[in-house]
C-alpha cells in the first residue's frame, strides 16, 4: 500500500526552503502525517466542487426569462478517510495541532496545509501550500481504534485554495 501524506508548512518551511514535501518530511516529520488511504476511493473520498451562479430576478413582471451569470467559483470541497499507526500520539498530536493552527500566514494566504496522495484523483496527486495555492482544514475527526488505540481511523475536510 502505497502512503499518502498530510502535511503543514511554516514562514520558516517555505517551498522555497524544501523544495518537495519529502525534503519537509526528512527534515520536520513533526509536521507530516503519513497514512494509508483506503483500498475502496470511490467511498473514502467526496470532491465537491461549486460554481457561483448567480440568478436575477426578471426585469419586469409575468417575464418567464431566466438571467443567470457565471461569477467565478464559490469554493471547492475535499472530505476524505483514512488511517494511520501513530507512534507515541506523535501522529495524533499533529493531527490536533493541523486543525487548531492559523490555516495561513502571510506567505501561504491560500492555506498552509499539504497533501500528497500518490495515485489520488484529479489535482489531489499533490498539492504543495505556496503564495498562490494551499489547503486549509475545516474540520477533522480522528478515532481511536483497538485496545492500545495505537491505529487512528480519521476524516479530514479540506478547502481549497488557489487557480483551478
Amino acid at each position: 500500500m502505497v502512503h499518502a501524506m498530510l502535511f503543514y508548512r511554516t514562514l520558516t518551511t517555505r517551498q522555497l526552503d524544501f523544495a518537495t514535501p519529502a525534503l519537509l518530511y526528512a527534515s520536520h516529520p513533526e509536521q507530516c502525517i503519513l497514512f494509508t488511504p483506503p483500498n475502496d476511493l470511490a467511498s473514502k473520498i467526496n470532491d465537491v466542487y461549486t460554481n457561483n451562479i448567480v440568478r436575477k430576478n426578471p426585469p419586469e413582471p409575468f417575464n418567464r426569462f431566466i438571467r443567470q451569470t457565471d461569477e467565478g467559483v464559490a469554493g471547492w470541497l475535499i472530505d476524505m478517510e483514512g488511517n494511520f499507526l501513530q507512534t507515541g500520539g506523535t501522529s495524533s498530536v499533529a493531527m490536533h495541532f493541523m486543525a487548531t493552527l492559523p490555516q495561513g500566514d502571510s506567505y501561504h494566504n491560500m492555506g498552509c496545509i499539504g497533501l500528497v496522495w500518490p495515485n489520488g484523483p484529479f489535482q489531489l496527486q499533490e498539492i504543495d501550500p505556496a503564495p498562490n495555492i494551499g489547503l486549509m482544514i475545516v474540520q477533522r475527526r480522528g478515532t481511536h481504534v483497538g485496545i492500545t488505540k495505537e491505529l487512528v481511523d480519521f476524516s479530514v475536510q479540506l478547502s481549497y485554495g488557489g487557480f483551478v
